[in-house]
C-alpha cells in the first residue's frame, strides 16, 4: 500500500506552492466580483484582491462545490490510495459537509476506497498548522488511522486569534452590525476574535489602537498557554509590516523563536479585509 494522499482545502491558507512540496492535494473555494468567480489562490492572488479591496471592489465567497470534489475523489478511488481530507472548519463554510458528502458517494461506488474526512473546526493557518504536520508524517509512511488520530488531536489544541484594520469587512460579512463598525472606525477601535474549539468566531475583547491589539494577542497567547517550542504562524492580509512588528513582540514576550509568516488567502481576507493580521498556535 502506498502513501496517504492528504486532501485540503484553501480554507487553509496554504499556498499551491507550499500543498505542492508537502505533496497534498488542495482544492481551492471560491471569491465572486459581481458575475466573475475566482477560483483561491489560481485565478486570483490575494494581493492582486487586496488592491482592488482598498479601491472598494466587492468580493464575495464560495464553498467547493461537491462535484469538484467527487472528480478529485474518484481519481484516487480508482487507483485505490487511501485518502484523508482535512478540512477548514464547517462552522464557517459548507465545504466540509461537500466533501464529507463525495466521500460518502465515492465509498459507496468504491467499496473498497479507504478515505475518511475530518472537520477540524480550525479556519485558515490554523489549519495549516495540522495540513503541515499531517503531510510530513504521511510523506514518512503513517497509516490513514494513525494520521486521523494525529489529526483529531491536534485540531483540539490550536489557539487562533485574529484582529482587522477595517471593521467594515466583518459587518458586510454579518459578523459585526454595521452601526457598532461605524463607531469602531471612527474610534480607532480594533476587536479581537478567536475561533473557539467549536469552530465559530467568537469577539473577546475590543481595544483602541494597533499596538494595543498587539499587546492583547500577546496576553491572549500567554493565557491561552502557547508553546514555546512550536511554530507559530502568522497570517496577514497585505499588511506584511503589521506581522514582522507581531512576530517581534511575540518572540520578547513569550521567548518564542520559530515563526511561519504567510499571506492570508482571498477567500479567507475577503471577510477579514485587507490590513487583518491573524495568529495562530499550538498551546497545551
Amino acid at each position: 500500500m502506498g502513501k496517504t494522499k492528504i486532501i485540503c482545502d484553501s480554507g487553509c491558507d496554504l499556498t499551491l506552492e507550499q500543498a505542492t512540496a508537502l505533496g497534498v492535494e488542495r482544492v481551492p473555494l471560491y471569491t465572486i466580483k459581481g458575475t466573475k468567480s475566482f477560483r483561491d489562490g489560481i485565478d486570483i492572488m490575494p494581493s492582486e484582491q487586496y488592491a482592488d479591496m482598498r479601491q472598494g471592489a466587492i468580493y464575495t465567497t464560495s464553498q467547493v462545490p461537491i462535484e469538484v470534489f467527487s472528480s478529485i475523489f474518484e481519481e484516487y478511488a480508482k487507483d485505490n490510495i487511501d485518502c484523508l481530507y482535512i478540512a477548514f472548519s464547517s462552522e464557517l463554510s459548507g465545504t466540509f459537509n461537500a466533501g464529507k458528502l463525495a466521500c460518502e458517494m465515492a465509498i459507496e461506488k468504491h467499496p473498497n476506497f479507504n478515505m475518511r474526512v475530518i472537520d477540524t473546526k480550525c479556519a485558515s493557518l490554523g489549519c495549516a498548522i495540522i495540513v503541515d504536520a499531517v503531510a510530513r508524517l504521511a510523506n514518512g509512511g503513517a497509516s490513514l488511522d494513525e494520521l486521523y488520530s494525529v489529526t483529531e488531536s491536534m485540531a483540539k489544541r490550536i489557539g487562533s486569534i485574529f484582529t482587522v484594520d477595517d471593521v467594515s469587512f466583518l459587518a458586510r460579512g454579518g459578523r459585526l452590525s454595521k452601526s457598532s463598525a461605524f463607531f469602531a472606525s471612527a474610534l480607532d477601535i480594533k476587536p479581537l476574535i478567536e475561533v473557539t474549539e467549536q469552530g465559530q468566531l467568537n469577539p473577546i475583547k475590543k481595544v483602541r489602537g494597533t499596538k494595543k491589539a498587539y499587546a492583547a494577542i500577546v496576553e491572549y497567547m500567554r493565557e491561552q498557554n502557547a508553546l514555546q517550542d512550536k511554530t507559530v504562524w502568522i497570517g496577514h492580509a497585505d499588511s506584511l509590516d503589521k506581522a514582522m512588528a507581531m512576530r517581534d513582540m511575540i518572540a520578547e514576550e513569550l521567548g518564542i523563536s520559530k515563526f511561519q509568516i504567510s499571506e492570508l488567502g482571498a477567500v479567507i481576507g475577503t471577510h477579514t479585509g485587507p490590513g487583518s493580521l491573524t495568529v495562530f498556535f499550538e498551546k497545551e
